[in-house]
């Protein structure tokens, strides 16, 4: 068993990356931006696809499925457009040639479409999906709101609020914090992919903010004082 750490610096996706990107379909997995996801590589086409993403330094895509029985007219499984894209920053092999992997998230892409290639997974050609800046101002509304959260979760769930403190403490961007907040709190991947899609940072903040009021009523018998 070995372990092998990708470069630290920080990896940017380019043009020539999006035009060949490699395809991970997943029925359950959704990869924000800004976090990260840990993978268990055992399929060939994926351990050829792990061993060039480590070898040339190139991203994977991972895309959410549709429908797992739901098939394009190639026999393939179809997945969502919009998937997250990122690089392998830490990588374990096993020693039946399984491995476990980290990626590390670099961009929100939209899968424009899926291209003939002679590697053995899927391949698609992507554009990077950016958040839109908010212009109404709401965001730091939304951020006051969030650190409440943040505190009244202390009560009946002091590591989540931990958590999310040194989130806010640490991540400055809004739209960064959001994912990273929904990637720890919200567990339904459809919920999930509805947040990616999400382009627009406020609300993003908001359907957070949402889960988080939920599970702080649960605990309440239904009133959020913390909000007045």
């Amino acid at each position: 068993m070995s372990s092998q750490e990708a470069p630290t610096s920080p990896q940017l996706i380019t043009s020539q990356h999006l035009e060949h990107l490699a395809l991970f379909p997943l029925p359950g997995a959704v990869f924000f931006p800004g976090t990260m996801l840990p993978l268990h590589i055992f399929e060939a086409r994926y351990r050829a696809m792990t061993a060039e993403a480590i070898r040339d330094g190139i991203p994977i895509g991972v895309v959410k499925l549709r429908e797992p029985r739901e098939l394009d007219a190639q026999g393939r499984s179809i997945f969502h457009e919009i998937g997250g894209a990122g690089f392998v920053l830490h990588h374990q092999s096993l020693p039946d040639g399984r491995s476990n992997i980290l990626l590390t998230g670099a961009a929100r892409v939209r899968i424009i479409e899926e291209i003939e290639s002679e590697r053995p997974y899927r391949v698609g050609r992507a554009e990077v999906v950016d958040d839109q800046m908010d212009l109404t101002g709401s965001v730091q509304a939304l951020m006051m709101t969030l650190s409440s959260c943040a505190v009244a979760l202390q009560t009946d769930y002091d590591r989540l609020s931990e958590a999310i403190t040194r989130a806010i403490a640490r991540i400055p961007e809004p739209g960064k914090l959001a994912n990273h907040i929904a990637a720890l709190i919200v567990a339904d991947p459809e919920a999930r992919q509805r947040l990616l899609e999400q382009v627009r940072i406020d609300a993003r903040l908001d359907t957070v903010i949402t889960h988080l009021t939920e599970l702080l009523a649960e605990q309440d018998g239904g009133e959020e004082p913390w909000l007045n």
